[in-house]
């Protein structure tokens, strides 16, 4: 199916569920609360990932009880799909493929298998391509309706996402740092490193896979970058931008009424260990040691300057 599609991607802890959830609001757009991380969950199979192994080893413990085997080299090839299956079908709904059951995947897997001269990795696009036109007629889509989606691990797969969808768009959403490294930390979740240094360098990594995606040319105009902090001084400067950029009503009277209802200060269930937790922009004034300041200098001092944040 051709229908437009935006993509919501950028290093974890960065406001990608925040963006998300302001998406959510607008009647144009069809998708759901959750992430499906297909890519990192099939295409990962087919695709070797030559990635730093710091940014790597976040991404795998996303879900590492799970999805261990999609990153097991020694995996053999006639096994592949079985393995997918097998995942799916562990996977909670909320995370992954949350309107895909594995009877329906095992459907798509053994469609695109009776595709005669396909490769392996045509036949795993064509699973992700049926996976997602799956979420969207069961969500309400239709040629009217901008599909969104929101994985940050597909900054690792955002070029492969352009090639393979030439109405498709991303917004990665940029966040200082230091601020990203607390929230990782205060998260408490596993398959966000607990060492400050890994923290750092999962957030330089990501944030590089971007720029070096945005230093492509020939992907002009289909990628806006969203700075965090800009969104939270003026959320409807901001927000009308990014509807503007995915070609959808960006009135003032509907721009307005979403600022409001997804600000901060609206939702329940935040702090400490949950998804949302303060939404502050500096904290990490208030949580960083002196050895902590000078080890985010030294490893991403440069990249934060190039950003255009201050140390």
């Amino acid at each position: 199916m051709n229908y437009k599609k935006l993509f919501i991607v950028g290093c974890g802890r960065s406001g990608t569920t925040w963006i998300h959830s302001i998406f959510l609001q607008h009647p144009c757009v069809v998708s759901f609360n959750g992430e499906t991380m297909v890519y990192l969950s099939i295409m990962s199979q087919f695709l070797p990932i030559n990635y730093n192994l710091t940014f790597m080893e976040t991404i795998r413990k996303i879900n590492l009880q799970t999805i261990k085997f999609f990153f097991n080299t020694k995996i053999k090839k006639e096994g592949v799909w079985e393995q997918v299956i097998k995942g799916q079908n562990q996977f909670k709904k909320d995370i992954l493929m949350p309107s895909t059951t594995k009877e329906e995947l095992l459907a798509f897997i053994k469609k695109a298998n009776f595709k005669e001269g396909l490769s392996e990795i045509e036949r795993a696009k064509l699973v992700i391509d049926m996976i997602f036109d799956d979420i969207f007629i069961r969500n309400g889509g239709n040629k009217d309706k901008l599909f969104v989606e929101k994985s940050p691990s597909h900054t690792i797969y955002a070029e492969m996402i352009l090639k393979g969808y030439p109405e498709a768009k991303i917004i990665e959403v940029v966040r200082d740092g230091r601020d990203a490294c607390v929230s990782m930390e205060k998260l408490k979740k596993e398959w966000f490193p607990a060492e400050r240094k890994k923290q750092i360098r999962y957030w330089k990594q990501s944030v590089e896979l971007g720029i070096k995606l945005k230093s492509d040319k020939s992907f002009s105009g289909r990628i806006l970058l969203v700075r965090y902090e800009d969104l939270k001084e003026n959320p409807e400067k901001e927000i009308k931008k990014m509807f503007d950029f995915a070609g959808i009503d960006s009135s003032y009277t509907l721009v307005s009424k979403i600022a409001k209802s997804t600000d901060f200060s609206n939702y329940k269930d935040v702090g400490n260990g949950k998804l949302r937790r303060k939404g502050i922009v500096g904290d990490w004034k208030n949580h960083f040691t002196e050895k902590d300041k000078k080890l985010f200098n030294k490893i991403a001092g440069d990249l934060m300057i190039k950003l255009g944040y201050k140390l």
